[in-house]
């Protein structure tokens, strides 16, 4: 019988990709769960109830992936470091995303739809 050692996770769940896989469904009740919350952000147990309800995983191992780009995740946003994510630093997160892509629109360039398309398509093959 040969023994096997341990799954080595390749944590597949980058925090870019746990954004690009973000529906319009869970921006809504992170906003809502934002504006719930009387000056205080999501922090990381409620970030991470919000992915696991939202984001589907085939079994446990992704479920664990999930959970550290989760951590991840929180971590590039929660700039000031409090342990809370405030809707400024998300929105900011995006902003900042969008900038570093290089995404550009105008006439004779394609939708800025259709660059985040193929930018995923690039990225996450």
């Amino acid at each position: 019988m040969v023994a096997t050692g341990p799954k080595i996770m390749d944590f597949s769940f980058t925090p870019e990709k746990i954004m690009s896989l973000m529906s319009k469904k869970l921006l809504k009740k992170m906003q809502r769960r934002w504006e719930t919350a009387e000056g205080e952000g999501l922090n990381y147990t409620e970030f991470c109830q919000l992915l696991l309800r939202r984001i589907r995983t085939k079994n446990d191992d992704e479920k664990y992936e999930l959970l550290y780009g989760g951590f991840k995740l929180f971590q590039e946003i929660d700039i000031n470091d409090d342990k809370n994510m405030e809707w400024d630093e998300f929105t900011q997160y995006i902003v900042n995303a969008v900038t570093k892509s290089n995404i550009q629109s105008g006439e004779g360039m394609p939708s800025v739809r259709d660059q985040l398309i193929a930018m995923k398509e690039k990225k996450f093959k």
